[in-house]
């Protein structure tokens, strides 16, 4: 994997487990987030509706390339 491409795949990463904590914390209003595995929301989704504190036990462990927001409103700056 080029240099360029592993800096891509940490910012999305960094992105991504900075999203899904703010995310989860709107469960209790209904709130949901749907991570996936590859880009382009493909490959194996999850859907967050909580906390999760370890993605490895569910299979997502540095894995996750694309979220959906679904009735939140949550950016990654």
């Amino acid at each position: 994997m080029t240099r360029a491409l592993k800096a891509l795949a940490l910012a999305a990463t960094v992105c991504v487990a900075t999203a899904l904590p703010a995310a989860a914390n709107y469960g209790a209003r209904g709130g949901e987030a749907v991570i996936f595995k590859h880009p382009d929301f493909r490959g194996s989704a999850l859907t967050v509706d909580g906390p999760i504190y370890n993605l490895l036990n569910l299979g997502f462990n540095d894995t996750v390339s694309s979220m959906a927001r679904l009735r939140i409103s949550a950016r990654c700056a």
